[in-house]
């Protein structure tokens, strides 16, 4: 075989090899073309062949250098990249300081809520306390009102029953509320000519002078002093005056308040 043939030969193997690689990293090849083209190699003599593998390998060698070499340059590349940290932004710290902001803004608007309810409180009780005291004083105006009138139309019966000499009372009666335990004074003011004898009444009946009911007597003064008190004492209470010129009465409520448990 001449050097032309073997090179022409070798050229031509090279080319189907090659194809032959393509095909086969393309997952194409075909059963007939494989037949061919193993007939022509198996043609070559063994040091053909062997010199042809050679020269693939070498061939292969220095394909795979230069991956290598783009590879190293590709690497290279890749480190002259600034892969410093980004510089953090200064707009989280600020969100958290508007955020904390907010959070004083709302805290004083409900402190401001709150004193503004504790104001309108403080109003309406000092309104509702003004109306009591509005109707207390309008029911005392009212009572003497009619006490004056009272007065007034008794005031020339009262001078008859002066000038008769019937007794008559200045000062009655008038209801008490005590405690359970406490003491009670019922006193009141009797004129009369002569001199009225007094007594004292409980539901309907008389109360001698003793420890426990004390007639105490101070001109015209006359009261009736019980030195404690228990819920059987509640009741009606009068007060009789009696001398020749006639007789005259006046009687009040006793409340005894106890501590239910």
């Amino acid at each position: 075989m001449g050097e032309e043939e073997i090179n022409e030969s070798y050229e031509v193997l090279s080319r189907e090899y090659e194809e032959l690689i393509k095909l086969k990293r393309a997952g194409s090849i075909q059963a007939k073309n494989l037949k061919s083209k193993f007939e022509k190699i198996g043609k070559l003599t063994e040091e053909e062949i062997q010199k042809k593998v050679e020269e693939e390998r070498l061939r292969r060698k220095a394909e795979d250098d230069e991956l290598k070499e783009r590879e190293a340059e590709h690497f290279h590349e890749d480190e002259d990249v600034d892969v410093r940290p980004a510089v953090k932004s200064h707009a989280p710290f600020s969100h958290k300081v508007n955020m904390k902001a907010r959070f004083e803004q709302m805290a004083r608007a409900r402190e401001e809520e709150e004193q503004r309810r504790i104001e309108e409180q403080k109003l309406l009780r000092m309104q509702f306390e003004q109306q009591e005291i509005d109707a207390a004083l309008q029911k005392k105006r009212e009572d003497d009102d009619e006490e004056e009138t009272s007065v007034n139309g008794s005031q020339y019966e009262d001078e008859e029953l002066a000038r008769s000499g019937a007794p008559w009372f200045k000062k009655p009666l008038k209801n008490i509320s005590v405690v359970d335990g406490e003491p009670v004074r019922f006193t009141v003011k009797i004129t009369g000519e002569p001199k009225p004898e007094v007594t004292w009444w409980f539901e309907g009946e008389m109360l001698q002078d003793s420890e426990d009911y004390q007639y105490i007597e101070r001109g015209e003064t006359y009261c009736l002093y019980l030195p404690e008190t228990f819920p059987e004492d509640e009741g009606e209470y009068m007060c009789k005056v009696v001398n020749s010129r006639g007789t005259a009465a006046s009687s009040c409520i006793l409340s005894i308040e106890t501590d239910d448990y």
